[in-house]
């Protein structure tokens, strides 16, 4: 699979090694790393040795690759603008674009402007039942990666019978 995921934006590298982990094991094997990857993901568990990376010095660059190579940006962000994840989750629908590159927040900045103005889908994550305002980057991105590859295996099922 092409999809992956962006790191290197986040303050916290056990946020980053938890990401790794988990792109890993959804079988998501691209991680794009903004600015130099740090040689060792103590909480990837080992994950950061069966993925790919790849090295990029600013966002813009991380841009450029993407269109030039059909990877499609999907930030994940609380904003008004972006579109709730369970109206994603229906295999009826087609909505997930093809090869996406999932972007979190930053813990305190969020999403770069940069890639929410030219990102192909936003997604949010009703958070209204508790009291705090947002969850863990490396946990809102295993709850959408989760919905992205359930999407596909539904779809899979649907069109051409079981899963692989």
């Amino acid at each position: 699979m092409k999809a992956g995921i962006l790191i290197g934006h986040l303050n916290d590298h056990g946020n980053e090694g938890n990401i790794i982990r988990t792109t890993e094991a959804f079988g998501l094997n691209n991680i794009f790393v903004l600015g130099k990857r740090k040689p060792v993901y103590g909480t990837s568990q080992g994950a950061d040795r069966h993925v790919n990376f790849y090295e990029f010095s600013s966002e813009e660059e991380v841009i450029d690759y993407c269109i030039k190579n059909n990877h499609h940006i999907v930030c994940i962000e609380n904003i008004t603008s972006a579109i709730e994840i369970g109206n994603l989750t229906k295999p009826d629908r087609n909505i997930w674009p093809q090869n996406p590159i999932f972007i979190t927040g930053n813990e305190a900045r969020g999403v770069p402007e940069s890639f929410l103005k030219v990102s192909d889908l936003t997604i949010k994550i009703d958070q209204g039942f508790g009291y705090v305002n947002c969850l863990n980057t490396a946990v809102a991105l295993a709850i959408v990666i989760h919905a992205f590859i359930q999407y596909r295996r539904d779809r899979r099922e649907n069109k051409w019978g079981d899963a692989d």
